[in-house]
């Protein structure tokens, strides 16, 4: 394993700690209910695949698991804020998420 390929695997760390914190947040600013936290639950194990894996990923690996957190965030910052996205957003960022959640 080389200094690149670790190295971008501990970043996803405190990047993916910002994506998911702001995530819980964006979350309940919805609301409180148990729907609510079954969501936030439900982020959170989705976010712990993606960003703590227990074996060592290649660089590309990295970033896939980068752009599954970030498109995940995305989602519900599109539904916190409640205004339109454009194509691009919903092809690039929402529609991966559904298939990031879907995978993890």
């Amino acid at each position: 394993m080389d200094t690149i390929t670790e190295t971008a695997g501990l970043a996803l760390l405190p990047a993916g700690a910002l994506l998911w914190a702001d995530s819980l947040r964006r979350i309940w600013r919805a609301g409180r209910t148990w729907n609510d936290h079954t969501v936030a639950a439900v982020a959170s194990a989705a976010f712990a695949w993606y960003l703590l894996p227990p074996w060592p990923t290649g660089l590309w690996v990295s970033g896939l698991r980068l752009w599954a957190a970030v498109s995940m965030w995305a989602m519900f910052r599109a539904l916190d804020t409640n205004r339109q996205t454009g194509p691009w957003a919903r092809a690039l960022l929402l529609w991966p998420s559904q298939v990031a959640f879907a995978a993890a």
